[in-house]
């Protein structure tokens, strides 16, 4: 299952806002958990909740792609991985 979560960050950039990516079900990984917006990162742990988030993913380290990875962690206890300069 991919479920999809769009930030409330739209743009020329972004479109209609940032997409956070949730990938299974019952246990998850979650890409890109997005920008640091507190309406943000609380729909993504709405969004998981009774799931156990196993792994975030964070694919580039963009202002719309990566800042919810700390408070989202601190939130969930999931380890983070990803690659960036």
């Amino acid at each position: 299952m991919i479920r999809r979560v769009v930030a409330q960050n739209p743009s020329p950039f972004t479109f209609y806002g940032t997409g956070t990516y949730i990938i299974g079900h019952g246990e998850v990984a979650v890409i890109d958990p997005g920008p640091l917006i507190d309406t943000h990162i609380d729909a993504l742990l709405n969004a998981v909740a009774g799931e156990q988030v196993t792994h975030i993913l964070i694919t580039h380290t963009h202002k719309d792609h990566s800042p919810a990875a700390a408070p989202f962690k601190a939130a969930t206890g999931a380890p983070t991985y990803g690659f960036g300069p």
